[in-house]
């Protein structure tokens, strides 16, 4: 049996055995909490991880990171089949809704799209 077909947007990494997907574009939100909101931060992202979970057209993939010098600073990222979708997720009331609980937890926030260059 041979390698499995290829179909975009499912690129080849190293010698072909492992598959990932296209990436197109990536989502960064960095932010800091309120001391002692921690917990509440990786509560909301569960929640919204769930609903991710179900599919949103485009979204490849979504990660919540804590920083490992600084407990109280996070990232999220998010990557996606291109730009549209997620800028079509971003700007919808279920997205608003979701992400209101960890709003709520931020001190500051700051947030930049990438379009992906070049990259394995």
């Amino acid at each position: 049996m041979g390698a499995p077909t290829l179909t975009p947007p499912i690129l080849p990494v190293n010698d072909g055995s492992v598959y990932a997907p296209r990436v197109a574009a990536r989502f960064v939100l960095e932010f800091q909490v309120t001391p002692g909101r921690e917990d509440d931060v990786r509560q909301a992202y569960a929640a919204l991880r769930e609903r991710l979970e179900r599919g949103v057209p485009g979204l490849l993939g979504h990660q919540l990171c804590q920083n490992a010098d600084d407990p109280l600073r996070f990232i999220i990222t998010s990557e996606w089949e291109d730009l549209e979708a997620s800028t079509s997720w971003d700007r919808s009331e279920e997205h608003n809704e979701l992400v209101g609980p960890l709003r709520q937890c931020f001190e500051r926030a700051g947030s930049t799209k990438y379009v992906v260059q070049d990259g394995l």
